[in-house]
């Protein structure tokens, strides 16, 4: 038998319903043609990120979080590119805090 500990990180609920509204229920990667499908709660499917990952000291803030599709969302953390999507995010959030 194996024992593991798992640290859990408090999120605040408002953040994400905000992140979603703010991006309009759409993926944040520019050019990004996911039509969301309607979801369990009646509304369009996104997911939010954490920019910044909470694992690393990011906060649950509207600042270091975005909204992208399931593709954009697996690629951030598993591709490639992942490195380049995180730069485009934290640049749209510089921009959106002008």
């Amino acid at each position: 038998m194996q024992y593991r500990t798992v640290k859990q990180h408090d999120r605040i609920p408002t953040v994400s319903a905000i992140a979603k509204l703010r991006a309009g229920f759409k993926c944040e990667i520019q050019g990004c043609d996911y039509e969301p499908f309607i979801g369990i709660y009646n509304l369009p499917y996104v997911e939010v990120h954490h920019i910044e990952r909470l694992a690393d000291g990011g906060k649950d803030t509207l600042e270091n979080v975005a909204c992208l599709c399931p593709k954009h969302h697996r690629e951030i953390h598993f591709g490639l590119n992942k490195e380049r999507l995180k730069e485009i995010l934290l640049e749209k959030r510089k921009n959106t805090e002008k």
